[in-house]
């Protein structure tokens, strides 16, 4: 994968050929999408480290919400991000297309197939993160209805154990009334 750095960095060679790109307009366009991509980059290790810490720390002690809320709130987050990214490449591949405007045939499709690689590249990833949350979710709500279970069982055990004693108490007291 490129990083931004790798980006801003490259260099094309200049031709003299007719229908060579303009080494101004490539410079312009891969700055900014170098820093498009710094960008895209920050706000994926800020969502790996905030998943990272959602699965490393127990919920109850990094936060009094349910863990369905908590699993909730990650797909939201999910959701607005892979919006985010399919807006951000939309805005991107439209502009694209009106620098190429005035470009020949060759250059406008040339565009709209790096627009078209862009918009699906952020579905996928859009779609991997909403998958990833959707499978956290689901595991989320399976230990919520295994917990709810245990809960149930010691429910259970303490009724029985209840019992058992006020029974032991009972005769325990009739045996003293009767021995004493």
């Amino acid at each position: 994968m490129l990083t931004h750095k790798e980006i801003d960095k490259a260099q094309f060679t200049v031709t003299r050929i007719k229908g060579g790109y303009d080494q101004e307009e490539v410079d312009t366009f891969l700055d900014r999408v170098a820093v498009d991509y710094a960008n895209l980059q920050a706000q994926v290790s800020t969502l790996e480290e905030h998943i990272r810490r959602l699965t490393d720390a127990p919920t109850a002690k990094m936060n009094p919400v349910s863990p369905l809320e908590t699993a909730d709130r990650l797909l939201r987050v999910a959701e607005k991000t892979a919006q985010q990214h399919i807006s951000d490449a939309e805005l991107k591949a439209d502009e694209i297309v009106r620098e190429a405007g005035g470009k020949v045939a060759q250059q406008i499709e040339a565009a709209e197939k790096a627009a078209d690689a862009m918009r699906e590249k952020a579905r996928g990833e859009a779609a991997a993160i909403l998958n990833q949350a959707q499978g956290e979710a689901s595991q989320v709500r399976a230990r919520k209805d295994q917990l709810a279970e245990q809960i149930t069982q010691l429910e259970e055990k303490r009724r029985t154990y209840k019992s058992w004693l006020e029974s032991t108490l009972e005769y325990l007291e009739k045996e003293e009334v009767s021995n004493g």
